[in-house]
């Protein structure tokens, strides 16, 4: 089993391997179930999983799958979802996964994650829309091996695309959005977030800006997210201080760290550890 993983906030490639383990348990390790240094990225995150071989079976809310070459899931946080059954013992996936901030204020591209929990939340890429859909994912697969520093605005741009083509696959396949509050308010929450990131500010500031007391959003953000709204917020502070680093080579990663909102250098390198499972000088080594 090997799983390609790229993650477009940390513009990073990794291709990770395993054997001997059996599918089901692995894939809930390695996807679904927290990561013990990075406790909150991977339950933050929305989720394109395109097979590239073999087939397995997934149970996806109460509908049960079965994935071959050539399929795409599309995966927010509040579906539960786990693999049952590997026949031949191989399959290759890879997974694209980003922060609802990585889109800024084109977030309502994300519409296409909060389809109606009964809906086919499996595309064929076997169609011309779907071929449409693989060369974005191999335009955007093939910019997360580039160290050019305009990467993450291509990546971004190839990203928006490819969700409106999904949005546009949705809607002649007759499929609808979940008509509830979770797509607003989590719009509302990315728009005050990424305009004050570089300020102090509180989850009480959002409930106001956003129009809804703290413990309704709270739940909801949480039941999206898989986060609380306090984590996601120092989660976008960390990847923008990230994302500053990588952009502008003459900013130290204290000065990235105040243009990020942070106001102390024993705050930030406890939440960028907390957060990233590591220290901010370790990590920007490795990546």
């Amino acid at each position: 089993m090997e799983i390609v993983e790229g993650r477009l906030d940390l513009a990073s490639y990794t291709v990770l391997s395993e054997s001997g383990e059996p599918f089901a348990r692995f894939i809930e390790r390695e996807l679904y179930r927290q990561n013990e240094k990075r406790q909150d990225y991977v339950s933050s995150t929305f989720r394109l999983i395109r097979v590239t071989g073999g087939e397995s079976r997934w149970k996806i809310g109460s509908r049960l799958y079965s994935l071959h070459r050539g399929d795409l899931l599309v995966l927010n946080n509040s579906i539960f979802r786990t693999a049952v059954e590997l026949p031949d013992g191989k399959m290759r996936i890879e997974i694209f996964e980003f922060m609802p901030d990585a889109l800024n204020d084109e977030l309502s591209c994300l519409d296409v994650f909060f389809a109606d929990e009964k809906a086919d939340c499996v595309i064929s890429l076997d169609t011309p829309r779907g071929r449409e859909i693989n060369g974005h994912f191999e335009i955007i697969k093939n910019e997360m091996r580039s160290p050019d520093l305009l990467t993450r605005e291509r990546i971004k741009g190839e990203l928006t695309v490819l969700l409106v083509l999904l949005n546009r696959d949705y809607a002649e396949r007759g499929i609808v959005y979940t008509k509830n509050e979770r797509a607003s308010l989590i719009k509302a929450v990315n728009a005050y977030v990424t305009g004050h990131i570089s300020t102090e500010f509180d989850v009480d500031d959002i409930c106001e800006a956003a129009g809804i007391s703290r413990s309704r959003l709270s739940a909801v953000f949480r039941k999206s997210m898989g986060m609380s709204l306090s984590d996601y917020v120092r989660q976008c502070r960390v990847m923008n201080v990230i994302s500053l680093l990588k952009q502008n080579d003459r900013l130290n990663v204290m000065e990235a760290a105040s243009l990020s909102g942070f106001t102390s250098s024993s705050g930030f390198y406890k939440t960028f550890k907390s957060v990233m499972g590591m220290p901010p000088n370790e990590y920007l080594r490795h990546n």
